[in-house]
């Protein structure tokens, strides 16, 4: 998935190692904090999207710091983005990494 954030893009994806790291400074499992977004049981905060976010981004754009993801989101926000598009593309890079898909109806997972 390619987030273009000032005329920049920034390809985003998450290995099995990315999930293990995230899963660890989480303090519990990504693939729950998905489903519950999927089955709109709620919306994960915003530190916890964050930190997902920066995850996202260290398969490409390594040594990011989290400073650097969360001012690379403020850019996206002051571009017109914002929290629910980027959760939307966080959903999408998890199926895009293949950890998880969801059917049809995208409330039931396989």
């Amino acid at each position: 998935m390619i987030l273009t954030v000032d005329h920049k893009d920034y390809e985003l994806a998450l290995t099995t190692r990315g999930a293990l790291q995230l899963e660890e400074r989480l303090k519990r499992n990504p693939i729950n904090v998905l489903l519950k977004i999927k089955t709109m049981e709620e919306l994960p905060s915003l530190n916890d999207t964050m930190i997902i976010f920066h995850a996202m981004l260290q398969k490409y754009h390594h040594g990011m710091s989290m400073d650097a993801a969360m001012d690379l989101f403020d850019k996206y926000m002051a571009e017109g983005g914002d929290v629910i598009q980027l959760i939307e593309i966080i959903v999408k890079v998890f199926e895009e990494s293949g950890l998880i898909k969801f059917e049809e109806d995208e409330k039931n997972f396989q």
